[in-house]
């Protein structure tokens, strides 16, 4: 069986962004980084918002700042995606 296309990666990484900005209430984190090992999940995390670092392309980052405007939910939706 293949999960791909079924929203599974989208959860997982919302799931973890969630889980960095609740430790960065406690440690100050200011932004997640993401190493893709292909250019698939380089692709992948580029569809999720994240920008590529300008000191190696296969890097990506957020902000924490943007992961929350990212998350936070949209008021047109309901229940869970």
């Amino acid at each position: 069986l293949s999960y791909q296309g079924q929203g599974l990666g989208r959860a997982l990484f919302q799931d973890a962004a969630r889980r960095v900005m609740h430790a960065a209430d406690t440690i100050g984190i200011r932004a997640l980084l993401a190493h893709a090992l292909s250019e698939e999940a380089k692709a992948f995390y580029l569809r999720l918002g994240l920008d590529p670092s300008p000191l190696d392309p296969m890097t990506l980052m957020a902000t924490l700042a943007d992961l929350r405007s990212a998350l936070k939910p949209d008021p047109g939706q309901s229940g869970r995606r």
